[in-house]
């Protein structure tokens, strides 16, 4: 008697996959835009340009900050060649933004790209915080972070603020 219940259930149900679904949501091919500037210029592969100009804006603001012949000198190491990495890009860019409280302030202020949102300051604050204590002094500390690795802990720590 056990045993037909068990069989009477059994059949009473429903299959687990239909045999026509549809495609979920996550696998279609619509365009996605970047949650704030931050995830642009961390993960767009197009962010060159951007990347560029912004570093040219935080060497301005540094030495303007720190008007001494040294900083000025050693500013001037960091200006990158037009035919650049993104990847050495990136990091250019966030090793200058760790010392630039303008360009912080303007990336949650400001649009860079229309189509883009400024970068929440919760998020920034986080963030900035998490690569000033942790990724950028490991960096310094530990030689052999190279730079492809040092992007990747920037990125996760954009994903972890």
């Amino acid at each position: 008697m056990q045993m037909d219940m068990h069989r009477k259930r059994k059949q009473n149900k429903t299959p687990l996959h239909p045999v026509r679904m549809s495609m979920p949501m996550i696998c279609r091919n619509t365009y996605i835009p970047c949650q704030d500037i931050l995830q642009h210029l961390l993960y767009s592969g197009s962010s060159g340009p951007l990347l560029h100009s912004l570093i040219t804006q935080c060497i301005l603001n540094i030495g303007r900050d720190f008007p001494s012949p040294g900083v000025r000198a050693a500013l001037s190491s960091f200006a990158v060649p037009a035919d650049s990495s993104l990847t050495l890009l990136r990091v250019v860019f966030l090793v200058l933004l760790n010392y630039d409280s303008k360009m912080r302030c303007a990336l949650c202020e400001q649009r860079f790209l229309p189509h883009i949102p400024e970068l929440c300051p919760y998020k920034a604050c986080r963030f900035y915080d998490h690569i000033k204590d942790r990724v950028i002094l490991d960096w310094i500390k530990n030689e052999t972070i190279g730079v492809a690795e040092l992007v990747e802990n920037l990125k996760e720590s954009y994903l972890v603020s």
